[in-house]
């Protein structure tokens, strides 16, 4: 995982739902969401989206980008 990677991914896919410092939005906080969430169900939850507002990202980042993003939340506790 590079971080840097990540946080770019954040700022153009993420900060406009969640806010620019995952402090939440629109969309939950996610500061701290790998205190209930490991890397493998961020993946999923980027990768598929979540009813009712949280849409799937599988068609527009790439499996690398995604799976960047959802180990750099899972440190977030």
């Amino acid at each position: 995982m590079v971080a840097a990677d990540a946080e770019a991914v954040l700022k153009s896919s993420c900060i406009t739902c969640h806010g620019d410092q995952l402090q939440g939005g629109a969309g939950p906080a996610l500061n701290q969401v790998g205190a209930k969430l490991d890397a493998e169900a961020l993946f999923t939850v980027i990768s598929k989206g979540r009813p009712p507002g949280m849409p799937a990202f599988k068609d527009s980042l790439s499996e690398e980008e995604i799976a960047n993003v959802a180990m750099y939340l899972a440190e977030k506790k």
